[in-house]
């Protein structure tokens, strides 16, 4: 979406067919994603830090809590020590591979703490200890500076100054 006019055109075409994206944001939101990624679904949207070929080393995912169980309506289940233990990893499917990353903090941040941070060149040590000393889970995972992170991110439910965070190391990457 590098085109503004572009995405212009379509949020307005959507306004003028569907009365529901016109009273709500978020099915006006919904509407011109799969408008612009068509055959989609109910996938979470990246804010990748890096070029697309190269994922650096930090990576973040936004995606939506959906009360239907789509994206990443699971998410805040990693505050419980049992979920993460049946669900330790996070996939990541690209087109040229799927990357395991093993999941090592899981809290609650705000918009502004440094896990949100683009200018992260010469702290990465900060941002792991940032993670590993706010998150509720004690996986024993330390990552080492050299090492790509994976951050998913959500709402809460309480208000926009939060979102819960899932924070996971780069483990495996099995190239196609």
């Amino acid at each position: 979406m590098h085109n503004l006019k572009t995405i212009e055109g379509k949020v307005r075409r959507i306004l003028e067919k569907d009365e529901e994206a016109r009273n709500d944001d978020m099915t006006l939101y919904l509407a011109v994603c799969n408008s612009c990624l068509k055959g989609a679904g109910a996938m979470p949207f990246a804010e990748v830090m890096a070029q697309h070929k190269y994922l650096g080393f930090h990576t973040i995912i936004y995606g939506h809590r959906m009360r239907g169980g789509d994206m990443f309506a699971d998410l805040g289940k990693y505050q419980e020590a049992d979920f993460w233990q049946e669900y330790p990893s996070v996939y990541l499917a690209l087109e040229d591979g799927v990357r395991r990353y093993d999941v090592f903090a899981a809290y609650e941040a705000g918009v502004r703490s440094l896990v949100y941070r683009l200018d992260l060149e010469g702290r990465e040590e900060e941002l792991i200890q940032f993670g590993l000393d706010a998150s509720v889970l004690d996986t024993g995972i330390v990552p080492a500076v050299d090492e790509k992170l994976l951050t998913l991110s959500t709402c809460t439910g309480n208000g926009y100054s939060k979102r819960w965070v899932v924070q996971a190391v780069l483990r495996e990457t099995a190239e196609k």
